[in-house]
């Protein structure tokens, strides 16, 4: 059987960190014992907190300094202190452990296509008190977020990217079409300069479909360059409009139709809401028609 990441995401996980110094394991349970022995500069008091005898903790201990083969503590008649070596290891355990906490704030994820429809219609939720963080980058990435939970919702310029939810019940995935959009096609020749957002790979393969030749010369992320550029490229209709750029399309705009999806996993009643809201907002500003 097949197993799509969306069917291990759905699922509830607890994961656990672990180092690997000098070709050995450091688990999260040998790391807890130098971080409270750091915090509370005596063995005693931090065997007492993670309710282990001072025997066992001394066991620990030692076996963690054995693995690294250096000295990570110094005793001393004031208590226990952490040398510099100690001290190093600990600040590396914590930077990726606190890459594993949930974030406090309600992330979501956009491109700069539909940054600006976000940030109009999150405005009202921001009103009750609510934190969001916004986080610009492209599908691949905001997919990323996505699969490693460090995203409540993701804004898809390219539907590709939504394909592999497709068929789950709302429940565990929301996945909704926001509004249509389409590709501007502005053909200045054979040579194409590629915007790193919208679906480009739709424009592309348009061309390939009708047998007309191409050639892209490099991928940019600031579109005022590709404007002034005079060459070949595409762009959404709906991010041409927001910035008032006037261009006009080479290609049959219903052959470049594509929807803006937004993607949630296990959304609650909250992120249905946003949805909701970015859909009537994408409607008011005449974004496009849902079919």
């Amino acid at each position: 059987m097949q197993i799509r990441y969306h069917d291990a995401i759905i699922m509830e996980f607890d994961p656990e960190l672990w180092l690997r110094i000098k070709n050995k394991k450091i688990t999260a349970h040998q790391m807890q014992i130098l971080s409270e022995l750091g915090r509370t500069r005596s063995q005693t008091k931090a065997a007492a907190n993670l309710k282990i005898s001072v025997p066992v903790f001394h066991r620990h201990l030692k076996s963690l300094i054995d693995k690294l083969g250096t000295e990570l503590v110094v005793t001393t008649p004031n208590g226990t202190w952490l040398t510099t070596a100690g001290k190093n290891v600990l600040k590396i355990y914590e930077r990726y452990f606190e890459m594993l906490k949930p974030e406090e704030s309600i992330i979501l994820c956009a491109t700069p296509i539909t940054h600006n429809l976000l940030l109009e219609t999150i405005t009202r939720f921001e009103t009750t008190g609510k934190k969001y963080l916004i986080s610009i980058n492209d599908d691949q990435q905001n997919l990323k977020a996505l699969y490693l939970g460090k995203a409540d919702l993701v804004i898809f310029d390219d539907p590709n990217y939504a394909m592999d939810f497709e068929g789950v019940k709302e429940d565990k995935i929301l996945a909704l079409d926001i509004f249509s959009d389409t590709l501007v096609h502005s053909d200045n020749g054979p040579d194409y300069i590629r915007y790193k957002y919208g679906a480009q790979r739709l424009g592309f393969r348009f061309l390939e479909a009708n047998q007309k030749r191409y050639n892209i010369l490099y991928e940019v992320s600031d579109f005022k360059h590709i404007l002034d550029s005079g060459k070949s490229f595409f762009i959404n209709q709906s991010y041409a409009t927001n910035k008032n750029f006037k261009i006009s399309s080479y290609s049959d705009a219903k052959m470049l139709q594509h929807p803006i999806i937004a993607v949630s996993i296990n959304p609650t009643n909250e992120i249905r809401n946003i949805v909701a809201a970015l859909r009537k907002r994408a409607d008011a500003a005449s974004l496009g028609i849902r079919e």
